[in-house]
């Protein structure tokens, strides 16, 4: 096998001066004596108000101290130190991906390449385009650390794959104490595995309901709404976080206080009739029914009583004919309100069993009718006493 080598003195010369002025970055070769052997047209361009000074035989302290007297460049470099002697550290240590910023706000990455015959090659990159874009994207990035140090809403930021914390917001740390890993935080196991699985299906979950332990020792329940983003050519979870802690404790005692009210209380849904909530007097008079219509003994007799609250946005003490959990019919009386839960028309009524009342109601008649009776059995007597008197005494 013919071993390959990097002879190229075969090649036209033509040949190697098309590929070399096709470059797109400037290149220039000097040699030993630090004078300039061969160039393209490119680097000139690139240096500007220098081009007219770039020929063959130039001495490259020639073109440094060029660029300063031209304003190409500054006479003091960004750091402060004289330009010069910048570019001759930069030359000697064979810097590569120096970039220097021109007076007319262009960007230049230079680099320099020692040669075996004791000189070296400088190419030139216009990187200007590269540079702001960096710069925006900085710019964007201090601007979204901005909005997220001043928002009130907890977010943190962790691979997907290890749960590394990325990034936490101020109100995060001020919750949930400074975490270097979102796995460890979460007590039940696989949770946050879980959460991340529903985001690579979903794209996006929320509401996530979980249970945190926080290194400051806190125990948090919490829901999370989370999406995946890249970051760092990495997937990330970026996550919001409400503490549900004081919430699920306040409706913890809500329930408990309803449940311990000696009235039948329930929640159901306006048009359906499906139950949401029923407190335990409520299973105690009607049962464990689905729905309210299965209360009635007849239906129609709810819609009454949907009608009016519709009207009226509350009612009192509808009457109307129900069945109890035993199946028997009883008069009632239900008074509700009409309001929204969770973006849905529902009711919340409070069910009384008159039939006790009825039945005090009735003896009391009766009693008031027997009285009336009595009365009337006094006055006749009176009556006829009066009578019977005058009648013995003409």
């Amino acid at each position: 096998m013919t071993r390959q080598t990097n002879d190229f003195t075969s090649i036209a010369p033509d040949l190697l001066s098309e590929a070399f002025e096709a470059l797109e970055e400037g290149i220039a070769i000097y040699d030993a004596d630090e004078r300039l052997v061969m160039f393209n047209q490119r680097y000139k361009e690139l240096l500007g108000p220098m081009s007219d000074m770039i020929e063959p035989g130039m001495h490259w302290r020639d073109l440094i101290h060029g660029c300063v007297q031209r304003g190409v460049v500054s006479e003091k470099h960004e750091s402060g130190a004289d330009w010069v002697e910048v570019s001759e550290d930069d030359r000697n240590a064979g810097a590569r991906r120096s970039e220097i910023r021109q007076l007319d706000d262009k960007y230049f990455e230079l680099s320099y390449h020692p040669t075996k015959s004791g000189g070296f090659v400088v190419t030139r990159t216009d990187v200007t385009d590269k540079h702001m874009a960096e710069l925006r994207a900085e710019e964007r990035d201090r601007l979204l650390s901005r909005i997220l140090e001043a928002n009130p809403i907890p977010v943190v930021m962790a691979r997907a794959d290890d749960g590394k914390v990325v990034y936490q917001s101020p109100a995060a740390v001020d919750m949930i104490g400074v975490v270097e890993n979102a796995s460890p935080v979460f007590i039940e196991p696989n949770a946050r595995t879980r959460y991340v699985e529903l985001m690579r299906k979903h794209g996006k979950v929320e509401d996530y309901r979980t249970r945190f332990h926080t290194p400051n020792g806190r125990t948090l329940t919490m829901s999370l709404t989370g999406v995946l983003t890249e970051y760092g050519g990495e997937t990330c979870v970026v996550s919001s976080m409400t503490d549900l802690t004081e919430v699920l404790e306040r409706e913890a005692l809500i329930r408990r206080v309803v449940e311990a009210f000696p009235a039948p209380v329930l929640m159901n849904r306006a048009e359906t009739g499906e139950i949401i909530y029923r407190s335990p007097e409520l299973v105690k008079l009607f049962g464990e029914g689905l729905d309210t219509t299965e209360f009635y003994v007849d239906p129609e007799q709810r819609k009454g009583f949907l009608a009016a609250l519709r009207e009226n946005g509350s009612v009192t003490d509808y009457r109307a004919d129900f069945k109890n959990a035993q199946g028997a019919p009883f008069v009632g009386a239900v008074s509700g309100r009409l309001t929204e839960w969770d973006d849905e028309e529902v009711l919340v009524t409070f069910t009384r069993d008159l039939t006790h009342q009825l039945e005090i109601e009735e003896e009391l008649e009766h009693q008031r009718e027997q009285m009336f009776q009595n009365d009337k059995m006094m006055a006749l007597g009176g009556l006829m006493a009066g009578i019977a008197h005058e009648l013995n005494n003409p």
